[in-house]
């Protein structure tokens, strides 16, 4: 029973860890733009009647990083993690403008959006490129948004699916190199990357159908504080098959009771 935990444990591991750096390396090479100034003047006018012209763009073009800035803190941001890490976005604020939902979706719905609720009070919409989502104001001082993301590149879920098999494939045939102290450690340490970046995939599935943002597989793991557990978890799993195992191979155990 132990043997079988162990696998399990270490093939899901291997899975999310194999998933995440694809989803990474693909989404760079096949995500395609943020829309640009002209486009986001006219989707607000779609949201907020009459907001075409003046208000301002906030902008953070890469693919995923800190919404402070494309660096996140340099090596240090690698090894420790990074600040409000997220997706790219394209983003405008009206203050406490008032907006008529009805309208905004029609007007939205014309413009060839599929649009949803995004189950507090705003709208969610969806096209082949990308995903938006309104909040309007509580007309108690909060400002009413609109954020642009990337949609994900269908190229980029398919590698990942097929990455996340594989790592199942692989993690399973060296699980029993894992065996010991610092293998358990490992595989405590992956557990937030592993339980994030599968919860994610499973998003990301059902996200393809709906109207809202697609989470990123690899951003659990690039989160300041739960960074610093994932590197450990790789450091340990790089040092556990140096050691001997002390969950021993069926075969062994056949060995020693015959």
């Amino acid at each position: 029973m132990r043997r079988l935990a162990l696998r399990i444990a270490v093939a899901l591991t291997a899975a999310a860890l194999l998933a995440a750096v694809v989803a990474w390396a693909a989404w760079r090479v096949t995500a395609g733009d943020l829309p640009g100034d002209e486009r986001m003047h006219a989707l607000a006018g779609m949201v907020v009647q009459g907001s075409e012209k003046g208000t301002d763009i906030t902008r953070a073009g890469h693919v995923s990083g800190s919404a402070y800035g494309d660096d996140g803190g340099g090596v240090l941001g690698w090894v420790l993690g990074i600040d409000e890490y997220g997706a790219g976005f394209a983003e405008m604020s009206f203050g406490e403008a008032r907006t008529d939902l009805v309208a905004a979706r029609a007007r939205l719905e014309a413009d060839g959006w599929r649009v949803g609720d995004d189950g507090s009070g705003g709208l969610t919409a969806a096209n082949d490129d990308w995903r938006l989502t309104f909040r309007p104001s509580d007309g108690e001082g909060s400002d009413a948004e609109l954020r642009v993301e990337r949609a994900a590149p269908i190229a980029a879920l398919v590698l990942t699916a097929l990455a996340w098999i594989a790592g199942l494939v692989l993690g399973r045939r060296a699980a029993e190199r894992f065996g010991n102290g610092l293998g358990l450690a490992a595989l405590l340490f992956l557990a937030f990357n592993t339980f994030g970046t599968t919860a994610c995939l499973v998003a990301d599935a059902l996200a393809v159908r709906g109207t809202g943002p697609f989470p990123l597989p690899w951003e659990i793991s690039m989160r300041f504080g739960v960074r610093l557990f994932a590197v450990l978890g790789l450091v340990l799993a790089a040092l556990a098959p140096l050691f001997p195992q002390t969950i021993a191979p069926a075969a062994a155990r056949r060995g020693v009771n015959a």
